[in-house]
């Protein structure tokens, strides 16, 4: 159905896959983060009500639509790089919420994911911003007239 009736914080929660605190939007509906609240919203999504299957058939759809969200990234990764200016050894570099997903999409190009706060070894919280601390480190290298640590 085209409406907005749930995210992708639904999908990974029903999975498992999403870590306390970090979904800080509301939902769709406007009703609780619960796991079944969730399975709710994405029954929505194809016209159903909760209770017409059982909880491991909201999980798989869930498993559907994130694994459709990882083959839409990776598919706009896969036109990015076509364009043949990026080297061929450059890493994924990963960071935030969306790290797992983007490590696996990493997988799928045959390419090494790195950390972003492992990188420039910084405390996890900063993963959570990370373009914003990118930002930081270089307007601090461009002052300090330094190579930045990225």
């Amino acid at each position: 159905m085209n409406e907005y009736f749930a995210s992708s914080s639904d999908v990974f929660r029903v999975l498992g896959a999403l870590q306390e605190g970090v979904d800080l939007m509301p939902t769709a509906d406007g009703a609780e983060k619960t796991v079944e609240a969730s399975r709710m919203r994405l029954a929505r999504m194809i016209g159903l009500e909760v209770d017409e299957a059982p909880a491991w058939q909201w999980e798989a759809l869930a498993s559907w639509f994130a694994e459709a969200l990882t083959r839409t990234i990776t598919d706009a990764v896969f036109l990015r790089l076509s364009r043949g200016d990026v080297p061929r050894g450059a890493p994924v570099v990963t960071a935030g919420i969306g790290a797992d997903l983007l490590a696996e999409v990493a997988r799928r190009l045959g390419r090494k994911s790195v950390d972003f706060c492992e990188a420039i070894e910084a405390p996890p919280e900063a993963g959570c911003c990370a373009p914003a601390v990118a930002v930081a480190l270089l307007a601090a290298a461009d002052e300090s007239h330094e190579a930045p640590l990225l």
